[in-house]
């Protein structure tokens, strides 16, 4: 490695001319020495403010420290600002050294000069020296050694696994294999409790099932059922409408023919109230009235028929309209009742939908993993399998 000009200078005394005098004194001091940083400086400028530094955090080095929970906080607090444009890793390498206190400050001024190049070098350095195999180790075993204290809780069990996990996230073992060391490390009341539970989660999604099955059948009932048709009001008759009744015309027609009769009908002379006192009263004797004449009979007919036909049309008028009245409420009833089937349908096939793909995803997952652990040379065709699956799902 040669030597820079920095090495070179890197101490300050009288040691330029050696034959120079020195005093006792002098000698007796020793120089200063400045050994040159661990971290190459990059050529990207970078100007750290005052105010940044004392939001950082601090890791000393002591055993109980974890070093990975020092890097996410830092990463976290330098995720929160930018400082003229430059890079987030440049950032992380230059202000991480004043995280570092006593005995982690100490560790790093005695790296190799010029050793450190990235960010992720001063990581793997840092974790290296203060998480090294033997704690990883350590707390591996209490991961799979896990078990339950006396008379603890079950979500304060839960608690202090989710602990050991987050204090070695560099473990390396499989979801399945973590679930099976905390369920042989539970009590045996606390299995009992957890096969309860799924058991009460089984019944339960079965009798979801059944509603649903009880709900679908509901509504395909109410959409097949046939809507209830009154019959005509006036001839009782099922096959037409009220206001398509074949008696409507025929009604009408009767009533404009007999209103003609009496508009053609004209009395003769005797019929007048003034001639009534004229010679014609000696038709009747002793002032006692004959039958009337067939003409008046058939007018009073008339009059009496016209009447009845007048008050006919004003009930069947009265008929219609409560018939329409009834008949736009049933329409809107039937079309609540239509829209109420179709929001549950959709509701209900979106739920069955998103339920599936969920299944889905969740199996190919797991098929994944094992193909993973085995061969991979089923895994284009079972990729496509899935992929054609939820493409037909999808449509």
């Amino acid at each position: 490695m040669e030597t820079t000009l920095e090495d070179q200078h890197s101490h300050h005394g009288h040691q330029d001319n050696p034959n120079e005098f020195r005093s006792m004194r002098d000698r007796m001091h020793p120089p200063r020495m400045s050994a040159p940083s661990c971290i190459v400086p990059p050529t990207e400028q970078l100007v750290i403010r005052p105010h940044i530094v004392p939001l950082l955090p601090t890791f000393h080095g002591m055993e109980s420290e974890n070093p990975y929970a020092h890097i996410k906080e830092f990463e976290d607090v330098c995720n929160t600002f930018r400082e003229g444009g430059a890079s987030i890793d440049l950032m992380r390498l230059k202000l991480f050294p004043f995280t570092l206190k006593d005995k982690a400050k100490i560790w790093l001024n005695s790296l190799r000069p010029r050793s450190i190049r990235t960010w992720t070098d001063l990581q793997a350095e840092f974790l290296k020296k203060f998480f090294p195999t033997h704690r990883t180790n350590g707390l591996k075993r209490q991961i799979s050694n896990f078990s339950a204290k006396e008379n603890e809780k079950f979500y304060e069990c839960w608690e202090r696994y989710m602990e050991a996990i987050n204090a070695c996230p560099h473990h390396g073992f499989d979801t399945w294999l973590l679930v099976r060391y905390f369920y042989d490390g539970m009590s045996s009341s606390m299995k009992q409790l957890l096969e309860n539970v799924w058991r009460g989660f089984h019944d339960y999604d079965k009798k979801i099932g059944g509603l649903e099955l009880k709900k679908m059948h509901e509504v395909q009932v109410v959409a097949e059922t046939p809507v209830q048709v009154k019959p005509c009001s006036i001839c009782q008759s099922y096959e037409h409408l009220v206001e398509e009744c074949p008696t409507i015309p025929v009604a009408r027609e009767m009533f404009g023919d007999q209103a003609n009769v009496i508009g053609q009908f004209k009395p003769n002379s005797n019929a007048s109230y003034g001639n009534t006192y004229n010679s014609s009263w000696r038709n009747h004797p002793n002032f006692s009235w004959k039958p009337r004449a067939p003409q008046y009979q058939q007018l009073a007919q008339l009059s009496q028929q016209a009447s009845s036909l007048e008050q006919a049309i004003v009930n069947l008028s009265k008929v219609v309209g409560d018939f329409v009245g009834d008949q736009k409420s049933i329409n809107a009833q039937l079309s609540q009742r239509i829209d109420s089937v179709e929001n549950t349908l959709n509701k209900m096939m979106d739920g069955c939908k998103m339920t599936y793909l969920k299944k889905i995803d969740n199996l190919q997952y797991s098929i994944s993993r094992l193909t993973n652990l085995n061969t991979v040379q089923e895994t284009p065709r079972v990729s496509m399998k899935w992929k054609l699956m939820r493409e037909n799902l999808h449509r």
